[in-house]
């Protein structure tokens, strides 16, 4: 199993490193937790978008924390609803949490 956490954001203009083909490239576990407010400056958004390109094995599970009063996730208005599904969302004291799933249509390949 590969796991990717993140405490901050890929960063901006990020490119993906290797061909989409690389296998140690994948990840089957990634953690989100952005800074607070990061979804209202667009960096969550960013950050998914970037690994719905290849980043991901097909089995792969996502885990977001934001802040309760950040806007939820709106993965359909990010154009990202093809790539992830929702399994579950919530909130806890001050933190909205997410656990996304990749899509079967999302092309990625199962290492």
């Amino acid at each position: 199993r590969r796991v990717l956490f993140r405490s901050g954001f890929l960063g901006r203009g990020s490119t993906r490193e290797g061909s989409a083909g690389d296998a140690h490239e994948r990840f089957d576990l990634v953690f989100l937790d952005p800074p607070y407010a990061a979804a209202r400056d667009g960096e969550l958004r960013s950050a998914l978008s970037l690994l719905a390109q290849g980043w991901l094995q097909t089995d792969a599970r996502i885990y977001i924390e934001q802040a309760r009063s950040d806007p939820p996730l709106q993965l359909s208005a990010w154009a990202l609803d093809q790539a992830f599904t929702s399994l579950r969302s919530g909130v806890a004291g001050e933190v909205r949490y997410h656990l996304l799933a990749v899509c079967a249509a999302a092309g990625m390949e199962s290492q």
